[in-house]
């Protein structure tokens, strides 16, 4: 079950907030919770990343933190229909695009330096056994 999945990444990451600040959880006490999507933006997808805002809240929130924060990312948005899905959700939430072609982008001396995708989810497999 992806929530599941989901708990379980929520508890490992916990201990950093991943950004690029790269600042400690303890300075700031919040719990950041991203949702990467190969797709389009779908409405539905906000209701599936407050689930999982309202179970890390449940389950992980301490006293002292901050609220907790969504970000989606999606492969394309149209903006008016993430702003109507957005609209009356009470918890801060945000959607924005991602590219996939971001090692074509990267300096030359940089483009051998970077895992493969098969490498990368060897990893991962192995972190969920």
């Amino acid at each position: 079950m992806a929530l599941a999945w989901f708990l379980r990444k929520v508890r490992h990451d916990r201990g950093s907030l991943r950004g690029p600040a790269g600042l400690a959880e303890r300075h700031i006490r919040l719990d950041a919770t991203e949702e990467l999507k190969a797709v389009p933006f779908e409405p539905a997808f906000v209701g599936q990343l407050n689930l999982y805002l309202s179970a890390v809240d449940d389950l992980l929130r301490h006293p002292d933190d901050k609220p907790s924060i969504g970000l989606l990312l999606c492969r394309s948005k149209s903006r008016v229909v993430v702003e109507y899905a957005l609209r009356h959700l009470k918890r801060p939430v945000g959607v924005a695009e991602w590219e996939t072609q971001l090692v074509d982008k990267l300096p030359e001396d940089l483009r051998g330096t970077l895992p493969t995708v098969e490498e990368i989810e060897a990893e991962l497999e192995g972190r969920d056994e």
